[in-house]
């Protein structure tokens, strides 16, 4: 997916631009049955638009909630970020902030995420998007 906004380090993910947005909801709202037409997933919330991907798990903003409200989907599975996509974006942006404060250097020789800046995040997730908010960005991010 060349051409798609990334943002990088620990917290990577493809943001989808207005050009490719439609493009991106293939195999979320809309699926193929075998090799049937491409048809609506019945599952598939009619308001749910998925904006950004993380290692193929989709980003996705309810647009019948007056300010965005942000999910992510790990396969069928669904967990709630954020009740705006501002408050997501804040909490990406301060996190993202605290990563380059640290040079990136936020893993351990075994690849692992170290706890106090897993710890740190979950401080930011959870000033910003309350307890359950933080409880589903720390389980997507880092889960």
């Amino acid at each position: 997916m060349s051409g798609i906004p990334q943002v990088g380090g620990e917290l990577l993910m493809m943001l989808f631009t207005l050009d490719s947005l439609a493009t991106a909801q293939h195999g979320w709202r809309w699926i193929r049955d075998n090799d049937g037409p491409v048809m609506d997933d019945p599952t598939w919330g009619r308001h749910w638009i998925v904006i950004a991907d993380r290692n193929g798990d989709a980003i996705v903003v309810d647009d019948s909630t007056p300010d965005g409200t942000v999910w992510c989907h790990i396969g069928s599975y669904k967990v709630k970020i954020a009740e705006d996509l501002a408050s997501f974006f804040q909490v990406m942006a301060e996190s993202m902030t605290l990563e380059a404060s640290l040079d990136y250097e936020v893993t351990a020789d075994d690849c692992s995420t170290l706890p106090q800046f897993r710890d740190a995040i979950s401080a930011i997730a959870l000033r910003i998007l309350g307890p359950d908010g933080d409880a589903g960005f720390m389980e997507f991010f880092f889960g």
